[in-house]
């Protein structure tokens, strides 16, 4: 199933530079892919065109542009927002928003300036940031969660492309039961977010709903990976393919009803990765499978990344069969429609956190209150306390008296 691809020789020496590679991602129409260069701090732009005509199916890739900012300290995490903007998270900095060049991938090198942050204010809950998934909601809105690995909690985030990209809301999201997330995805409605949770060995499945708050549990836990990763759905959202760091495959569960209630073994894995790749990635364990993975619109190409093995591709049809989705609604109407149903979530969730912390000051003072009325000091002052308030009452009644006569 792994299809070989043509280069030009440009293609070839931009992915030798390139050095250690973590996420990968297809653009919007699959005729790019963005690799993240962690240790070079560049973000390496390719043009893939695909002939799907003949069997196996044909892959061209051109290009090899290495797009470079100051604003890039260990691009660790990649998503595109649209065809020509990318969201990308570095270790050990904020993450940024960069627009891309529109024409195709010439060879070379470009530095760009960031047209957005996150992560600039402490309010913004984002350190260490490894993977991203952006969703666009609609009406210039964009859904962005954060995997902040060595902090364990991810964080969703409200940008608003139309206000230069502002962050409008920011709030942990999840964090309850999570060691080190390590991926995320948005399934392709938006109905599901999956968490690859590393040093838990397994990956989180959440409903994307008014009740998700930070300490939820999964709705779903798929098991039998040793350090997952790169984790996606299929357009259809009735499979989840998870990569696994420290072995060379990519697993794939599947739910029937694209529903994720309950815990998953993965029912096939797919080997993603050469021996001899994987032999040499695997320094230590978690090193050595496949990092980022990530399928195209129509769910039928897989693309994969690792140090030793920079730029695979996998015809998934076999494996997976028909997964596309059914179109979804366009119009103006459908894109404030999408935007509403999103909005009322993150109200739904600002009521909740609302209340619970209401609730929560509530039982704060109630306890203080049982611990004070039980204390030995509030016992030996009973009688001061008592000698006062007869005072004060006398005195009121003294006064109401004088009124009287007066």
């Amino acid at each position: 199933m792994r299809i070989p691809f043509r280069a030009e020789p440009s293609v070839l020496a931009a992915l030798r530079r390139v050095g250690r590679t973590e996420d990968v991602q297809w653009s919007p129409s699959a005729t790019r892919v963005a690799l993240a260069g962690y240790t070079t701090n560049c973000v390496l732009l390719l043009d893939v065109r695909v002939e799907t005509a003949g069997e196996p199916p044909q892959i061209d890739v051109s290009g090899g542009l290495e797009v470079t900012s100051a604003s890039f300290d260990h691009p660790h995490g990649l998503s595109w927002i649209d065809e020509h903007t990318l969201v990308v998270a570095n270790r050990y900095a904020r993450v940024v928003i960069v627009e891309l060049p529109r024409e195709p991938a010439a060879p070379g090198q470009v530095a760009v300036e960031p047209v957005g942050f996150i992560g600039g204010d402490s309010r913004d809950l984002v350190k260490y940031p490894g993977s991203v998934s952006a969703f666009p909601i609609g009406l210039g809105l964009v859904e962005i969660l954060v995997c902040n690995n060595h902090v364990h909690h991810v964080s969703r985030h409200l940008v608003d492309r139309r206000d230069a990209y502002a962050v409008h809301a920011s709030e942990s999201l999840v964090s309850a039961g999570l060691q080190l997330p390590d991926g995320v995805a948005h399934s392709r409605s938006g109905r599901w977010i999956a968490v690859s949770n590393h040093d838990a060995n397994c990956t989180f499945v959440y409903r994307n709903d008014e009740r998700l708050h930070d300490a939820s549990a999964p709705d779903g836990v798929l098991r039998g990976v040793r350090f997952p990763h790169g984790v996606v759905f299929t357009p259809d959202e009735r499979w989840i393919l998870a990569a696994d760091a420290d072995a060379p495959v990519v697993y794939a569960y599947t739910s029937a009803d694209g529903t994720w209630d309950g815990e998953r073994q993965p029912v096939s894995s797919i080997q993603i990765i050469a021996d001899a790749a994987y032999e040499r990635g695997r320094f230590m364990p978690g090193e050595g499978g496949p990092k980022g993975i990530d399928l195209t619109p129509d769910g039928t190409l897989l693309v994969a990344t690792c140090e030793e093995d920079r730029l695979v591709f996998f015809d998934m049809r076999p494996a997976l069969g028909s997964v596309a989705a059914a179109s979804p609604s366009t119009g103006d109407a459908a894109e404030a429609e999408r935007a509403r149903l999103f909005m009322l979530r993150y109200l739904g969730a600002a009521r909740s956190r609302m209340d619970a912390a209401t609730a929560a000051v509530r039982r704060s003072s109630e306890r203080e209150l049982e611990l004070l009325l039980s204390s030995r000091w509030w016992r030996l002052t009973t009688p001061l306390r008592e000698l006062s308030a007869s005072l004060r009452y006398n005195a009121i009644r003294a006064r109401h008296r004088l009124r009287r006569f007066v």
